[in-house]
């Protein structure tokens, strides 16, 4: 049997995220993809820029097609643009016999940029008893988001205080809360948006 789906995943967080993204089928305008396959490489972002081939090879004859997502943070190739790496492995993997099946995207700086979409959801499910407004401001008093800007410049490190500060245990459990949540029309970041245009292009609704 041909399973829908293979996600190449660099850790739990990541793990989490797409599944709550993918209960929700009707938000992402696509049809339901049935138990994708998720392997979470040991070597995590590193693991999925540069090993990911010899893994993945077993998975061609049953999967319609492959996934791969990781932070462009951590990845080995900080200073290379990210449509640089993106193609260069889905060139490859296209020669590994994935043609036409694959597609790769980069997080920059690091998934923690999906957190941060203008949902009154977001103060809430990081434990912040007020508006997403008053996290805004007690950011901009930490210097980690700058005025007029959309996002903190550091959203992982955002995260973390914010969690901090709110007395939330930081957990994997928070990215599920978040893709479960939040309304994925707000969420504008480039890497979010090539995923949802390359769900809809494979899994059309």
């Amino acid at each position: 049997m041909m399973n829908d789906l293979l996600l190449l995943l660099a850790d739990l967080d990541a793990k989490n995220a797409l599944e709550g993204l993918l209960s929700r089928p009707q938000s992402l305008n696509i049809a339901p993809i049935q138990a994708p396959t998720i392997i979470r490489h040991l070597n995590r972002d590193n693991g999925c820029c540069h090993d990911y081939a010899s893994l993945l090879r077993g998975y061609q004859r049953d999967h319609r097609f492959v996934l791969v997502l990781f932070d462009k943070h951590g990845s080995g190739r900080d200073n290379d643009d990210i449509s640089v790496i993106e193609t260069d492995i889905e060139q490859q993997l296209e020669k590994e016999g994935w043609h036409n099946r694959c597609a790769v995207i980069v997080l920059e700086p690091e998934l923690e940029a999906w957190i941060w979409s203008d949902s009154p959801h977001i103060a809430r499910i990081l434990g912040w008893k007020g508006t997403l407004h008053e996290v805004r401001s007690f950011l901009e008093g930490q210097n980690l988001w700058k005025p007029g800007e959309a996002k903190p410049f550091d959203p992982k490190k955002a995260f973390e205080r914010v969690c901090r500060h709110s007395r939330r245990t930081i957990s994997a459990s928070i990215f599920k809360d978040v893709a479960s949540a939040v309304g994925l029309e707000r969420c504008q970041d480039r890497a979010f948006l090539k995923l949802k245009a390359t769900l809809q292009q494979w899994f059309p609704a």
